[in-house]
């Protein structure tokens, strides 16, 4: 079997209430990949402000909440722009879903 891909999921624009479809978008596609997928390794970005449930409770999936909101465009600029391409050379991923804009 091959290596388990590493998967990012950038939900850091997901406010609870305030991003329409985006967020029933990624709770769905989460659940589904969490179906079909206990091989591949999950890494859910999310701001303080993002549902916890919205992860799925399986092993390959994780979450890496920031301290911002992200409610504000600094906020957004600087977790998106400089803490995220960060993260994602840390830990060397593979590629990255950014469902929500």
């Amino acid at each position: 079997m091959p290596r388990p891909l590493r998967i990012g999921v950038n939900a850091l624009q997901s406010i609870p209430g305030r991003t329409g479809g985006g967020e029933v978008y990624l709770y769905n596609i989460l659940s589904a990949l969490a179906k079909i997928d206990s091989h591949n390794i999950y890494t859910i970005f999310s701001n303080n402000k993002m549902d916890m449930n919205i992860c799925p409770k399986k092993e390959n999936f994780r979450v890496s909440q920031r301290t911002l909101s992200g409610k504000t465009c600094f906020g957004r600029f600087f977790l998106e722009q400089i803490i995220l391409p960060l993260q994602v050379l840390q830990i060397h991923l593979d590629v990255i879903l950014t469902p929500i804009f």
